[in-house]
């Protein structure tokens, strides 16, 4: 039975580092809301038109490296070769920050790759399907990546918990976004219909009435006129309507064909997302050259950006991005500063990200994702008046209800293992008195 903890300093005993970790996944949050907020605006305002996500992102990249390099360099705390004072210098090792190519290419870069891969496979998307279906998606199929690239390297245990868990969570993020990308229905489809038919035959009807005037002489007969009008409109009208039809059937089986290659980049990117986080915890576990979050920015960073540049050059243009009319209507400098500033947020984001990994385990992160999730949608309802049916008001309690049997799940696990300790412990101390014992016996 697993006992509630009734006050923090409790809560504290059993999860030491609590403290930590709630003061991480807070600035994640806020960075991350203030991050998508300047992001709305830069890709969304017509006034700029800079919609180069995975160029951008690459340029985050060589900002995370330099903020990363400033940070070495002013607090001695996070270097490679840091040693605490109250531990003595006897058995420091000194460690060149140029890593081994071998340790690189098998640690860091794949980490770095799925990094990158992650990002790009999801901006890339973003072309086909909307915003909505591209959160349904990618929200819902990280937690089933994540927690098969958990299993498959051995960083979670399976368990029968564990995996209801995830799946009552995934079904419950789909309810959330269910409706979202539907019209109103006062921009219904019939309406739409009925008022673009009546101007089609409008224009129809006006262009033939001219050509009659002009071309069969008719002009003192009015009656005529429009008795041909009428009838020809009729017939032309019938004639539009038909090729309209067609044009839309065509139209219809484009959009699926873009759908299904949305879905697909989407489901990659999860893919990548769920094994990126779970690489980025093994590179944390066992590796000295990232013993920290900075350092693990500043061996990472470099590798993703020239992933991302190269992804970007291929996808969006290099030539593009350089020519866009933002650089003539906010100078170098301008520009400039609206790519640093964002590059300053994603470094606090990732800075968060690692700590929440260094302290907790690796469904956490994802945990606190869906969290966000809620804070977003509800901002959304709150600020820009976004609709909440019935199924995402049922889908937010449902995710509540699961987060809580998660945390309580994780707590049962922290207790076991203090236990298990214990007893290990015990034995060991066993075994040790009966060696001890054997001893005495053999000097009698």
């Amino acid at each position: 039975m697993v006992q509630i903890p009734r006050s923090y300093a409790e809560l504290k005993q059993k999860v030491p580092n609590i403290g930590i970790i709630f003061a991480a996944i807070a600035s994640w949050f806020s960075f991350s809301l203030l991050i998508s907020l300047y992001n709305k605006w830069m890709f969304s305002d017509p006034t700029l038109n800079f919609k180069f996500p995975v160029i951008i992102t690459a340029c985050h990249q060589f900002v995370l490296f330099w903020l990363s390099c400033l940070t070495l360099t002013f607090w001695p705390k996070f270097r490679l070769n840091y040693v605490d004072p109250s531990k003595g210098h006897s058995s420091s090792e000194n460690l060149s920050y140029f890593i081994n190519p071998k340790v690189y290419i098998t640690k860091i870069l794949p980490c770095a790759l799925a990094s990158a891969g992650d990002i790009g496979l999801g901006n890339s998307s973003l072309k086909y399907i909307t915003i909505s279906l591209y959160t349904m998606l990618k929200s819902s199929a990280v937690l089933i990546f994540t927690l098969f690239w958990g299993f498959l390297l051995r960083l979670e245990k399976v368990t029968l918990k564990l995996c209801l868990i995830t799946f009552i969570m995934t079904g419950s993020v789909m309810m959330m976004v269910y409706g979202q990308g539907e019209p109103s229905a006062e921009t219904s489809p019939s309406a739409v219909e009925e008022e673009a038919g009546e101007m089609k035959l409008k224009f129809v009807k006006h262009l033939i009435k001219r050509a009659a005037s002009l071309y069969l002489g008719v002009r003192d007969d009015e009656q005529q006129t429009d008795a041909l009008v009428s009838d020809s409109a009729l017939v032309s009208s019938s004639s539009f309507t038909g090729a309209t039809a067609k044009a839309s059937a065509a139209l219809d089986t484009l959009t699926a064909s873009s759908i299904i290659i949305g879905c697909f980049l989407v489901l990659l990117a999860s893919c990548m997302s769920g094994l990126r986080w779970a690489l980025t915890q093994i590179v944390l576990r066992g590796n000295r050259y990232t013993k920290n979050p900075i350092l693990t920015i500043f061996y990472l960073s470099p590798a993703m950006c020239v992933s991302l540049i190269i992804m970007g050059s291929q996808v969006e243009g290099l030539g593009n991005f350089l020519g866009s009319q933002v650089w003539e209507t906010y100078g170098i400098l301008g520009t400039c500063l609206l790519l640093l500033f964002p590059g300053f947020l994603a470094f606090c984001i990732t800075l968060s990200q690692f700590i929440i990994l260094q302290y907790a385990p690796l469904l956490t992160l994802s945990i606190a994702g869906i969290v966000r999730e809620l804070i977003t949608i509800f901002l959304g309802w709150l600020i820009f008046g976004d609709h909440l049916n019935a199924i995402n008001m049922l889908g937010i309690l449902i995710t509540l209800g699961d987060i809580a049997w998660y945390n309580l799940y994780r707590l049962e696990q922290s207790s076991v293992k203090p236990a298990s300790a214990a007893s290990s412990e015990d034995t060991e101390r066993f075994v040790t008195e009966e060696h001890e014992l054997e001893s005495i016996d053999r000097r009698k």
